[in-house]
């Protein structure tokens, strides 16, 4: 972050494998409350299991406020921009977690390649993937298209040299790249 302004967003699970976000320590939380401004933490999912959008008829809701009320605890706050995961919510899940009154939803980042995210059209995800961003004006609700996963780049310097191409004159400002804390390695 120091040396190139990269601001990083972490996207959590409620609990996972016998851990849960309440037991993590609160240790650490004036450090992360000072750095807030480029080290952000939000809500992913309840847990790897579980995914949104199949039905509509999820607890996403309280998924989300346990998780945030921990975050509030263990890292002073939250973000109210998330990747949920397998970018999947329906309509009406999407508007519950905007209803949230400790942190309301403001924005979701979008799939990096041409699947459909959340509850949007084929239309309205293809918009997103070629524009980079879209407002859904009924709700207030901003969707950001992910530009990069870092787990599909069999080339780094190839990829690099794809940022001066017109391939990427799309980017509003920013590139979004993401990756699982898996993928991530030395």
């Amino acid at each position: 972050h120091d040396k190139y302004g990269v601001n990083v967003s972490c996207y959590v699970y409620y609990q996972d494998e016998g851990f849960c976000l309440d037991d993590c320590t609160m240790k650490f939380q004036s450090e992360f409350k000072q750095n807030m401004d480029w080290l952000r933490f939000g809500f992913h999912s309840f847990d790897p299991e579980t995914m949104y959008g199949a039905d509509g008829n999820s607890d996403i809701l309280e998924d989300y406020s346990k998780t945030v009320t921990c975050l509030k605890k263990v890292v002073g706050g939250g973000t109210n921009v998330i990747r949920l995961h397998g970018y999947r919510a329906s309509y009406s899940e999407v508007l519950d977690i905007m209803s949230d009154k400790q942190l309301p939803v403001t924005g979701l980042f979008c799939a990096d390649d041409s699947r459909r995210s959340y509850y949007l059209d084929e239309t309205e995800s293809a918009y997103i993937y070629c524009h980079d961003e879209y407002t859904d004006e009924e709700n207030g609700l901003r969707f950001i298209a992910t530009d990069l996963r870092i787990e599909y780049i069999e080339n780094v310097d190839k990829k690099i040299k794809e940022f001066q191409t017109d391939a990427w004159n799309n980017q509003l400002n920013d590139l979004v790249v993401f990756t699982h804390e898996w993928a991530v390695d030395d």
